[in-house]
């Protein structure tokens, strides 16, 4: 979970959820880095005392060069949490996770990197309107990467 409380953008992690794979930790990881990412440049657009301040970043962001965060923070309902934050990935971050998970483990399949880009980003409007099959194919290919993959960090 990412969260921003004045100046600092924290990202904590559930130690009861550390007994999967070690890819998958670190795929959250860096899940969990684009949210701070995002956190960040809101708070350099609107930043007022070391928090978010919503009048002024309802103005600063159409001045700025984030036109993707804006479309964002407006269709969404002028939200900045995660959300918002998710649709964005949803639509835009896939690629970029799934090349971190095959930097982080080249052995890993093209396949089951893209299955787990998607995870935390079920119910996005971008996973909503795959198809069917292809959403079963994702989940699938996911639990059947996690049935077999290493929860030792050397590995």
């Amino acid at each position: 979970m990412s969260f921003v409380i004045g100046k600092n953008i924290t990202i904590t992690f559930n130690t009861n959820a550390l007994n999967r794979p070690t890819l998958d930790i670190a795929r959250t990881f860096m899940h969990e880095m684009i949210h701070a990412e995002m956190y960040r440049k809101l708070l350099t657009l609107s930043n007022v005392d070391g928090n978010i301040d919503r009048g002024k970043l309802d103005k600063m962001i159409k001045g700025h060069d984030y036109t993707g965060l804006e479309d964002y923070y407006i269709r969404y309902g002028k939200s900045i949490g995660e959300k918002m934050q998710h649709e964005l990935m949803g639509a835009h971050y896939i690629g970029i996770l799934k090349n971190f998970l095959r930097q982080v483990d080249p052995s890993i399949s093209t396949s089951d990197a893209e299955a787990m880009a998607w995870r935390g980003l079920v119910g996005t409007y971008t996973w909503n309107i795959k198809s069917t099959s292809e959403k079963k194919r994702l989940l699938d290919a996911y639990e059947n990467w996690a049935k077999t993959a290493s929860t030792n960090c050397n590995n």
